[in-house]
């Protein structure tokens, strides 16, 4: 993952002819997937990541949400829902001595 990578698609019913998706369980495993990715980035044993998600105020935020936050739960990081959060908020989540060393830190925001 990187700055600007997404995954798209339709998140709510209600258009003709499209199936939702991205599902639920699409979106525990993104949860997973995020926790694998950052665990070799950063260098650090699951147990010491502390992973907060934040979203926008689309409607399918909240349905996607806690699916997120079970993936990376279930895989033994401890996972916050901040609900609605800016990304400068989320930002400003991370407390300032772990600024200081690069290797802390991710700001992920879920919009779906």
């Amino acid at each position: 993952m990187q700055h600007g990578s997404d995954l798209r698609g339709i998140a709510l019913e209600g258009v003709p002819e499209e199936q939702v998706n991205p599902t639920p369980e699409m979106a525990t495993i993104v949860g997973q997937a995020f926790v694998s990715w950052l665990v070799q980035k950063v260098n650090k044993s699951v147990a010491e990541l502390t992973i907060a998600i934040g979203r926008d105020s689309r409607l399918s935020g909240p349905i996607l949400m806690q699916p997120v936050i079970a993936g990376i739960t279930s895989v033994g990081s401890p996972g916050y829902d901040f609900e609605m959060a800016s990304t400068p908020a989320k930002s400003l989540s991370i407390p300032e001595q772990f600024l200081e060393d690069a290797q802390y830190g991710s700001n992920t925001v879920l919009a779906a």
